[in-house]
């Protein structure tokens, strides 16, 4: 760390974490059967696992830790392998995959102390401020051991622990309000992409999507893209004209506009919505 040797000699080293104040660390260490967590303060053994061999897989599973406090991306998952007293943290666990047998790797999530159900995958997790609700794209596990093979892209949007909506040709983004009472998203439904406000279509929408809820949330607006690459704003169910460039979008203070900046023809320009 900083050019300094803090840890040696461990076999295996893998999954690295850093705390939220970035002054402790951890990582795990596999030494035969047994899987070590490694901190400043030393090692302590997490689980023995089911193979001696360290290179050879296991049904152990995988665990990943989330929380409003990691940011998370679109296309990837903000995680950390050890909870450092997080906020309201949930567990993302991956079990191994065995290749003698059909439909064997799963994925599912343990939140508020409780598990949920099984999915074939697990992308977007989303966390409430509030820390009280849980929501993420996933695929279900419907049709699981037949003889035809499975289109496993289709995605379903999990709200705590329910299917809410779905299924899709392709899951797109989620987007929480910050008192948990509103949820929005982007999917991909007969080839067109679509946002969806509580589980109503509200307008298509091209490959990027963002979405601001206003304060009170009762309004809301999104950015995306047209067909040749330019960004536009809706809100209000009006659309504004394309830009080549949007900056951030701020709602007023009454919760009746939004406010950005844009560039349109090499000229930088204040837009009141």
């Amino acid at each position: 760390m900083d050019g300094l040797i803090v840890g040696k000699e461990k076999p295996l080293p893998n999954k690295f974490s850093f705390s939220k104040d970035e002054k402790s660390f951890s990582y795990r260490s596999t030494d035969g059967r047994d899987e070590n967590l490694i901190t400043q303060f030393g090692s302590e053994k997490m689980y023995t696992r089911a193979q001696e061999n360290p290179y050879v897989g296991t049904n152990d599973p995988t665990i990943f830790h989330f929380s409003p406090d990691l940011k998370s991306y679109p296309f990837q998952l903000e995680s950390r392998d050890y909870d450092f007293d997080y906020r309201y943290p949930a567990q993302l666990y991956k079990t191994t995959y065995f290749s003698t047998r059909q439909d064997t790797s799963h994925m599912y999530v343990i939140f508020a102390g409780k598990r949920q159900g099984n999915f074939r995958w697990i992308n977007n997790i989303q966390i409430y401020t509030n820390g009280n609700h849980i929501a993420y794209f996933a695929c279900d596990t419907t049709g699981e051991g037949g003889p035809k093979i499975r289109n496993e892209q289709p995605g379903v949007v999990v709200e705590d622990g329910k299917i809410i909506a779905g299924p899709y040709e392709e899951p797109g983004r989620l987007f929480l309000s910050p008192n948990g009472k509103n949820i929005a998203w982007s999917a991909k439904k007969n080839g067109m992409i679509s946002l969806y406000v509580n589980g109503k279509k509200v307008g298509d929408v091209g490959e990027y999507i963002d979405f601001y809820w206003s304060a009170d949330e009762k309004q809301f607006a999104y950015l995306t893209s047209d067909e040749r690459g330019k960004n536009f704003i809706v809100t209000g169910g009006k659309r504004s004209p394309s830009f080549d460039r949007t900056g951030r979008v701020g709602w007023s203070p009454d919760n009746k506009s939004v406010e950005y900046s844009a560039i349109k023809y090499d000229k930088l320009l204040n837009i009141k919505q």
